[in-house]
């Protein structure tokens, strides 16, 4: 699969599945901290669930190695009226809305979910897609973890949005960003 680079697929036996935490450097006589939680937690507002990448690991070997092919999810429908000529841009941008619409589409990327307040009500969602409506609304659209409900949101009418510490496992395609 990759032999023009010259670099062979590892197989999956080749990895050891556990991690080691906390290690302290003995010849320096500091305590070192290794890990995602010490090495990343300052440049990502949330930090993914660990455990959901490695248990992904698995998969990823099967599919290099072309024993498993990829599946593609379905779109997330949405509750009104779409344009379907937007595509949401690929870099991040300012969206001038007052909602942190980059977080949402990091949480979406990192298949985590979001809270936030919506007419007055408390919403946790898998965050999924962004659209327009006909009339130029801004939507995120997405499902209630508990009832995967699909739910549409105006963005413009969410306040206090957190990305959370829960992973979700995709029912939907994630369309957060168009490949052109």
């Amino acid at each position: 699969m990759f032999a023009y680079t010259g670099i062979g697929v590892r197989a999956e036996s080749d990895w050891v599945f556990g991690r080691k935490r906390n290690q302290c450097s003995a010849s320096a006589g500091i305590g070192v901290r290794w890990g995602p939680e010490y090495t990343l937690k300052h440049q990502l507002p949330v930090l993914p669930l660990f455990n959901s990448f490695w248990e992904e690991l698995p998969k990823l070997f099967s599919w290099l190695h072309g024993f498993e092919s990829s599946t593609k999810l379905p779109a997330i429908p949405a509750n009104e009226t779409i344009n379907s000529e937007w595509k949401p841009p690929r870099m991040a941008q300012a969206w001038r809305n007052g909602v942190p619409v980059e977080m949402i589409r990091f949480a979406a990327t990192n298949r985590l979910c979001i809270s936030f307040k919506y007419r007055r009500e408390s919403q946790i969602i898998e965050p999924y897609a962004l659209r327009k409506s006909s009339n130029g609304a801004l939507l995120l659209c997405g499902t209630k973890p508990e009832s995967y409900e699909t739910q549409t949101y105006n963005v413009n009418e969410m306040q206090n949005v957190t990305v959370e510490a829960i992973g979700f496992t995709p029912k939907f395609a994630t369309e957060m960003a168009s490949i052109r």
